[in-house]
Formats: structure tokens, C-alpha cells, sequence
């Protein structure tokens, strides 16, 4: 499970092979994260660099499956949980 602290990975899909790797056969990845649509994600993708939050970048729903499907999982499930936020379930086969 990881909740709110994907936007602060510097190498998200490094991150996300550690995970497909630790989780055992047939196990679920919860992934669930900030999200906003574009263009507000792309302005304040300009701006993250700036705070001092830890932020690096807000990601897609694009990424985010691409992340996990060259990660290995499958049966990948994306769902807008509300204006700001999504969840991700995926499987190790």
C-alpha cells in the first residue's frame, strides 16, 4: 500500500519496480494519490520545483498505468476517487 507519497518519489518508476519486486505472486498494489486534472497539474508541475514540501511531480493517469504496466503488474485499475484524488489497484502475476 502507498498513500499519498507518490508525487514525492524523485524516481518513480524506479520505486514502482521495488514494489513489483517485494510483492509476492499474485499480490495487490494499493496506490492511491494526489491528483489534478490539466492543465492546473501541468502549472503546478512548473511551480513544485520551488516548494518546499518534498513534492516532485503530480502525475496522470497516464503514467501512473504506464509506471505500473512496465513495472510488470497487470490487471490494472485506475479510479478518480474525487477532485483530487485517485486510487490504483494492480496485481503481481
Amino acid at each position: 500500500m502507498c498513500t499519498d507519497s507518490f508525487h514525492h518519489y524523485p524516481n518513480p518508476q524506479k520505486a514502482m519496480e521495488e514494489f513489483h519486486r517485494v510483492l509476492k505472486t499474485d499480490g495487490h498494489i494499493l496506490l492511491a494519490d494526489f491528483w489534478k486534472p490539466f492543465p492546473v497539474r501541468q502549472l503546478m508541475n512548473i511551480f513544485i520545483p520551488f516548494s518546499a514540501e518534498g513534492d516532485v511531480k503530480v502525475y496522470s493517469k497516464k503514467e501512473i498505468i504506464s509506471f505500473l504496466s512496465y513495472s510488470g503488474f497487470q490487471n490494472i485499475e485506475y479510479q478518480k476517487l474525487n477532485n483530487s484524488s485517485y486510487l490504483v489497484i494492480a496485481k503481481k502475476q
